[in-house]
């Protein structure tokens, strides 16, 4: 993760492997049963700097060395950005899973998937099954985002290259004698 200093990373990601690329998908915070003042507060804040700096990564990376000046790959950022990077925050027994896109090319937003409990005990077999239907919820919510950034990420492929410029650039050397 080259956008990240080692006192900022995550708990936990999700990278996607595409051939030699890796994609961040999702960034987690674990915290303790007994929480501190303020680290619920401090973790989201920090959750969703990760998603927006994410952004920029993605876009640098899956469209190096491509043309981006063509109408096809603007298109493709803009697909790209609505795309969102997912946040999971765990608080003391509670599961909050939200994600986060560049709405309507206006704005970030952060929008709320999935909120539930794990069954720290299990009085009884509804509790788990809460659980487990819940947990398949955001499995299948984020199959389903992989998939479309592969099938965006195999649109970038065909983008032609960058062209260099054909004309060299200019430089300026000096010289000394004694």
């Amino acid at each position: 993760m080259h956008s990240i200093h080692s006192g900022d990373r995550p708990d936990l990601q999700v990278l996607l492997m595409l051939d030699s690329d890796e994609c961040e998908l999702v960034f987690t915070e674990i915290s303790q049963l007994v929480l501190r003042s303020n680290k619920q507060n401090y973790d989201w804040k920090k959750l969703n700097r990760l998603c927006k700096d994410g952004f920029d990564t993605r876009i640098r990376e899956l469209f190096k060395e491509k043309n981006v000046e063509t109408n096809e790959a603007k298109c493709l950022m803009n697909e790209l950005l609505q795309i969102p990077f997912i946040g999971v925050q765990v608080i003391s027994n509670q599961i909050l899973v939200f994600g986060i896109d560049f709405f309507n090319n206006s704005f970030f937003r952060s929008f709320k998937i999935c909120k539930y409990t794990i069954p720290l005990r299990i009085s009884n077999r509804k509790v788990v099954e809460d659980f487990l239907k819940n947990s398949l919820k955001v499995k299948y919510y984020l199959e389903e985002v992989f998939n479309k950034l592969v099938e965006i990420r195999n649109r970038i492929d065909y983008l032609s290259n960058r062209i260099e410029n054909e004309r060299p650039g200019s430089s300026m050397s000096l010289s000394t004698t004694y």
